[in-house]
């Protein structure tokens, strides 16, 4: 979301500054936030998560690659939360479908800016202000929803 070229170089950077924040099944994104930016990314699901994970090692496993990421094969996140160390959003949906039965989930990738002056909630803390950006997440996800129908 940021500077994808540098952030697939500077290993040294990622493993420093990595921030997220999670709440209602929502990752957000927020790494350089507090410092200097006043903006972040949200991931969100049109779907009830079982779980999540925002720290890659958490996800992939020790020594593992995208070919076969741990959590998939035990069938079960971490609810891992990063601090530094390769973030990433990993959502885990439970779904049961019967024969021939098809489902639609929905993820949603955003991004948002917060006036600096409201940038947290509360003003004294380090947690994102999200006011403005949960209806937008809402309504993204209720106008996708509608679609289907």
């Amino acid at each position: 979301m940021w500077d994808a070229n540098d952030d697939a170089t500077n290993f040294q950077r990622n493993f420093n500054i990595g921030e997220v924040e999670v709440a209602n099944d929502v990752i957000y994104h927020k790494t350089e936030y507090r410092e200097r930016r006043n903006h972040f990314a949200y991931f969100a699901c049109s779907e009830p998560l079982a779980g999540f994970d925002t720290r890659r090692e958490d996800f992939l496993g020790a020594y593992r690659g995208w070919d076969r990421p741990r959590a998939v094969e035990r069938g079960e996140s971490s609810n891992s939360i990063a601090h530094g160390w390769q973030p990433i959003g990993s959502h885990h949906v439970r779904v049961a479908l019967a024969p021939n039965e098809a489902r639609q989930i929905i993820f949603v990738l955003g991004y948002h800016e917060n006036p600096p002056s409201e940038k947290f909630d509360p003003p004294d803390s380090q947690t994102i202000n999200k006011r403005t950006v949960k209806p937008i997440i809402a309504s993204t996800l209720t106008r996708k929803r509608e679609r289907q129908i």
